[in-house]
Order: C-alpha cells, then structure tokens, then sequence
C-alpha cells in the first residue's frame, strides 16, 4: 500500500509541474551585428539597437539607445525583419483595445 501511494504521489507531482517551456533556434548572419552577453548588438555613432532573440515565448524583441543629446526619428514603416529572405514589417499600425462588458439585474 506504501508503494501505490507513493507512485501515486509521484506521478500526481509530475503531471502537476509539467510546463509549457519551448525554445525556438535562429541562425543570424550579419557582418555589422556583434554578440554582447545574450544580445546581438548594431551600433553607430548615433544609436545602439539591441536585439533579443530568447525572450520568454519565443518573441524576438530589441532596444534602440539614442546616443545623442537630440530627438531620434525611427520611420517605423521602413523598418523590416527580414527571415529568409522574406521582408515582415515591424509596425502594423494596428490598436489594442480591451472592454469589460457588466450585466446588472434589478
């Protein structure tokens, strides 16, 4: 009886801690990227883009720095991810909206 009901304890931690964790793999070429700690780095006089490609999920996500004392103007609609060879716009010009609908009986 010892047995079963540590079997059964095992197997009920095991199937209770089972996660949903995934790991996708890229392969980036690029001759003007370099690899700092866990970011590929592009960088010029004027900014500093980090690009993140472990982030939780699977999203790839980056981080421009403005390195100057002025305004930085990123045009957006000229901005691609380009994933063989096939150009996906960053920006979709696209609005998020939630709402919360209550029903109120008298």
């Amino acid at each position: 009886m010892k047995k079963l009901l540590f079997l059964s304890v095992v197997a009920t931690s095991l199937l209770s801690s089972c996660s949903s964790t995934f790991y996708q793999v890229y392969e980036v070429k690029s001759n003007a990227l370099k690899q700092t700690d866990n970011s590929l780095v592009y960088e010029n006089e004027d900014l500093k883009v980090m690009y993140n490609l472990w982030s939780a999920g699977g999203s790839m996500n980056f981080i421009v720095q403005n390195k100057t004392g002025r305004d930085l103007f990123l045009d957006m609609g000229q901005s691609f991810f380009i994933f063989n060879g096939q150009a996906t716009d960053y920006f979709q010009d696209r609005e998020f909206t939630s709402s919360v609908s209550i029903r109120v009986f008298h």
